[in-house]
């Protein structure tokens, strides 16, 4: 299939037919969201420990002896490599007339035990903060984005936190609290991907407005003012195929070194949305001409973007996605170098198509193994394939309810080794 968009991009189908998973690591540990097997009640953000050959056990941690009453979870967490100390950020949705949703910081040692907690909150009644949540770090510090409700519309916020006693940096931002930086346009604007570059002392927030468009600030994080040579003012947004019947939805940024790269989806009619990725220049904040990519659905299909991560190896970004009204997982791949596209379904030994809706996309850093994770379509149980770019050789775990309970919302893996 040829696509002219920006770009000519030859577009590949490939299925792939994998096993169930055995892991070599030593710790696997899939941090989410879940109500531990029940169908209602509170629900819990959970760490789940997968042992040497892939087999889910019992939950490690919970959350839900800090943050009871909620009644569901959304979660996006990452590890400390220089503590191996896990941090988990989730969204608590309680019940009730002036129920108030919050964020939650919670920080676990590498044993799995719970170590502490911060809420993000700075608001009364019902304007709280929620959404799509993103989190990175530097080395003493964690960053925390997620969406805001003012009353009037959904803006954005991000939080700068201190790693070792889970409070706020006061020199950072101020307005509304001290830790705290509140990005408003005056429209309706969601989370869609946080980047920290320590070496340069900024960081990217991107999202989407309700104008269809694409948003990008870029802030100091030394005191989380807007830095003024992007954009306007620190701020950019993008209409990157300059068409006004469509609509972009970033859900990542990611950089190669020379240019920012957003990755999400684009909407070309309420029940078709592709995938698409281009670069923006990271000083100016103007998209990199011809740099647009996008993937169609099949026919009578759609793509969903996993609302976490991409990752980037080499000159190759990577994308979880599903496919709808089918269920098939599916893995993206976008060649830099040669501006084309493909991407991945994957079926059992058995010919069955593997329906896990993906929610993120992990990579530990080194090495050639990604993780898609995500919630099995027919279970609800937390459930990964594991990818080997180097030969696309894949395998795939779906964890066993009576152990780890039934999940919703986002689901997130995260590779663990430890010197033991």
């Amino acid at each position: 299939m040829i696509n002219f968009l920006t770009l000519l991009v030859l577009i590949t189908i490939i299925t792939i037919f994998i096993t169930s998973c055995n892991s070599s690591s030593n710790n696997n540990i899939i941090g989410g969201i879940g109500n531990s097997g029940s169908s209602g009640g509170s629900g819990n953000v959970i760490t789940l420990s997968l042992n040497n050959t892939g087999i889910p056990g019992t939950p490690v941690s919970q959350a839900n002896n800090v943050n009871i009453g909620a009644n569901s979870e959304v979660a996006n967490g990452l590890l400390d490599p220089n503590t191996n100390s896990l941090f988990i950020l989730g969204n608590g949705f309680p019940s009730g007339p002036a129920a108030n949703p919050n964020v939650y910081l919670f920080k676990f040692n590498p044993a799995g035990n719970f170590d502490g907690s911060l809420t993000i909150d700075f608001t009364s009644g019902t304007n709280g903060q929620f959404g799509n949540l993103y989190i990175d770090q530097d080395t003493n510090n964690i960053y925390a984005m997620g969406g805001h409700n003012n009353g009037t519309d959904s803006d954005i916020f991000v939080a700068k936190i201190d790693k070792n006693n889970l409070s706020f940096v006061n020199s950072f931002g101020g307005v509304p609290i001290q830790g705290i930086v509140l990005l408003d346009r005056g429209n309706v604007e969601s989370t869609g991907g946080l980047l920290v570059d320590s070496t340069n002392n900024v960081l990217y927030v991107a999202g989407y407005n309700n104008q269809g468009k694409v948003i990008i600030f870029k802030l100091n994080t030394n005191n989380g003012s807007l830095v003024s040579g992007f954009g306007s003012g620190g701020y950019k947004e993008i209409d990157v195929d300059n068409n006004s019947g469509t609509q972009e939805f970033a859900t990542d940024i990611l950089t190669d070194g020379t240019n920012l790269i957003i990755i999400g989806e684009q909407m070309i009619n309420p029940t078709t949305f592709k995938l698409m990725l281009f670069k923006v220049n990271p000083n100016t904040g103007n998209e990199v001409p011809g740099s647009l990519i996008t993937i169609d659905p099949p026919s009578g299909e759609s793509f969903v973007a996993a609302a976490l991560d991409a990752a980037i190896l080499g000159n190759k970004v990577y994308l979880g996605a599903t496919l709808q009204p089918s269920g098939k997982s599916v893995l993206a791949v976008f060649d830099l170098n040669n501006n084309t596209a493909n991407y991945f379904t994957f079926k059992d030994n058995n010919n069955n198509d593997i329906k896990i809706f993906i929610t993120d996309l992990y990579y530990p850093g080194t090495g050639n193994i990604i993780y898609l994770s995500g919630i099995n379509n027919i279970t609800n149980n937390a459930a990964f394939i594991k990818f080997d770019t180097s030969n696309n050789s894949e395998s795939y775990l779906i964890a066993d309810s009576s152990t780890a309970g039934r999940w919703w919302g986002n689901v997130f893996y995260i590779y663990i080794y430890l010197e033991h």
